[in-house]
């Protein structure tokens, strides 16, 4: 009849009006009707978002991780792992923002200069990372999210032929992945 070759001329012309953003789904079903073109949409017309992302009103997107590196400023003597009284502080506001971050685990790695043998250097750092791990423990953070490691004398960040530099690689860093609130669109909507 009439009325079938009237749609049929109707939706030739005229898409806009039964399926306005071309995704398959006509209006009269069609949930989200600015659906980007070309993107998958589920049977109500609505963006289906890729595996491993996540769906807000905008669209899909990841969250981006970020590993930062945070010096924790303690300076160890030479051949010990003992914290001196005077970094404690530097220690209690770093486990405050620890505490306060949305950090699954915190690594603490240890590292020494390059006096001493290997083993032993290695020993010592792991016991520079406890030392650390123990008092942040202490001032209330949860062993569960810390983590300690023992890098000896392996990653030197400053020239060991020098007393200076040897002070320099006596450290420790707080090492953590943080996952940023910064979210990367893969579809808008």
């Amino acid at each position: 009849g009439f009325n079938g070759f009237d749609e049929v001329g109707l939706e030739k012309s005229t898409p806009s009006i039964i399926d306005s953003d071309q995704d398959g789904v006509m209006m009269d079903k069609d949930e989200c009707r600015g659906t980007p073109f070309n993107v998958p949409v589920d049977e109500r017309g609505c963006v289906v978002c890729p595996e491993d992302t996540l769906k807000d009103e905008l669209g899909c997107y990841a969250l981006i991780t970020d590993t930062k590196i945070y010096p924790v400023h303690v300076k160890f003597a030479s051949d010990s792992s003992k914290i001196s009284s005077k970094y404690k502080a530097e220690i209690y506001q770093l486990t405050e923002f620890f505490i306060k971050s949305k950090t699954d685990k915190v690594v603490i790695e240890g590292h020494t200069d390059n006096i001493g043998g290997d083993q032993y250097n290695i020993k010592l750092s792991q016991d520079r990372a406890n030392a650390v791990v123990a008092a942040m423990v202490e001032f209330g953070m949860s062993p569960l999210r810390l983590e300690a490691q023992g890098f000896g004398e392996t990653i030197p960040i400053a020239d060991n032929g020098q007393l200076e530099g040897r002070a320099q690689n006596r450290r420790v860093n707080a090492v953590v992945e943080l996952v940023e609130e910064k979210k990367v669109y893969s579809i808008r909507h």
